[in-house]
């Protein structure tokens, strides 16, 4: 593996690896065993984990995931995220109510969310939401 993109400083193990199919195609991806990582089974599904070889020919296959499908995964959990302060935010007030911003714990929990608009379905699709 050969390139090493960056994320939060971090160099993740990047190169050209056999695609998922029948091998005849080629997809940078992340060299997996070379991270120190456990991953849940579920980790492992959302981001399609499979061995492939390198392009050095006495590699050794490897457990590689596309940097399209990281990519993918790591919107979707900075976007739950995202959600779940949100919620915290606006549902929930701090036990020491007096100094608290007015902001904290405004809505009430039957609070009328708006229906999605149409481009909000079409990336709940696309993230599988």
């Amino acid at each position: 593996m050969d390139c090493a993109p960056y994320i939060h400083e971090a160099v993740l193990p990047t190169g050209i690896v056999s695609s998922r199919g029948d091998g005849n195609a080629s997809v940078i991806a992340v060299d997996l065993e070379q991270l120190d990582v456990r991953l849940t089974l579920q980790q492992a599904d959302k981001l399609g984990i499979w061995r492939a070889t390198t392009d050095s020919p006495s590699a050794q296959p490897t457990a590689v995931c596309d940097l399209a499908t990281i990519g993918v995964a790591l919107m979707t959990a900075a976007l739950e995220y995202v959600n779940a302060v949100v919620e915290l935010v606006l549902f929930h007030r701090p036990t020491d109510d007096s100094t608290a911003h007015p902001i904290l714990g405004c809505s009430s929990p039957d609070f009328p969310v708006p229906a999605p608009r149409s481009t909000e379905l079409l990336i709940r699709r696309f993230f599988g939401w």
